[in-house]
């Protein structure tokens, strides 16, 4: 535990006095003394010779003398370092990680369907991200041989949740599908943003496709 060594006022402003330190940073008692101090040495007088400071017989503890101008600048030091750290939560608050179209595409790129599947399209809609924003890949089976519905879900619901642990199907499903799966990635929004999702579709009564039906992997990003 650190040693305060007291000095009384005289002692206070004769240190002062000796080295040259501001008398606005001093109590009133030692500005009083720091003024007598000053008298006698434009008077020629002794006394302006600054104190030696007593040292405690256990000389390990550091002293802990107070100094006004040295606490004011250590206080001033603190207050910018906090100021300055709260403006840069802020700016990274406005220009932190959000989410955008690149987002979207590593979060699609993250699904990956069998060997077999063929991409066909790859539709982009929304302007930004602010607001809404999603894209659109549209699958097909490629393959001479035929693949059933039931076998193309699995292979939806399979790819989703290898690579989202969070996919699970979406209710209800939507009007000419057999499946209708959904997942949110772990991907760090803007704050104020809702969470991005990947939804995996199969869309049934497709004649013109080999199989009768498209796949369609969206990511999305809406409120």
């Amino acid at each position: 535990m650190p040693i305060t060594v007291r000095l009384t006022p005289e002692q206070e402003a004769a240190y002062a006095l000796g080295y040259g330190l501001s008398r606005a940073d001093l109590k009133p008692k030692v500005k009083a003394e720091y003024d007598r101090l000053l008298a006698e040495r434009r008077a020629g007088r002794p006394g302006h010779t600054p104190p030696d400071l007593p040292v405690p017989i256990d000389a390990g503890p550091v002293l802990n003398i107070p100094y006004p101008r040295f606490r004011k600048a250590a206080a001033w030091i603190l207050s910018s370092l906090w100021a300055l750290s709260v403006v840069g939560f802020i700016v990274y608050l406005s220009i932190g990680p959000q989410i955008d179209f690149q987002t979207l595409r590593s979060d699609l790129a993250m699904v990956h369907l069998p060997p077999g599947y063929r991409l066909l399209a790859q539709h982009r809609a929304g302007t930004d991200c602010h607001n809404q924003c999603s894209i659109t890949q549209t699958w097909a089976w490629a393959l001479s041989s035929r693949r059933t519905k039931s076998a193309a879900c699995v292979d939806v619901v399979h790819a989703l949740i290898s690579a989202y642990s969070s996919a699970d199907s979406n209710s209800p499903i939507p009007a000419r599908a057999s499946c209708d799966y959904t997942a949110e990635p772990d991907t760090f929004s803007h704050p104020g943003q809702g969470k991005p999702h990947v939804e995996a579709i199969l869309q049934t009564g497709q004649a013109h496709t080999n199989s009768g039906f498209l796949i369609e992997l969206t990511a999305f990003y809406g409120p």
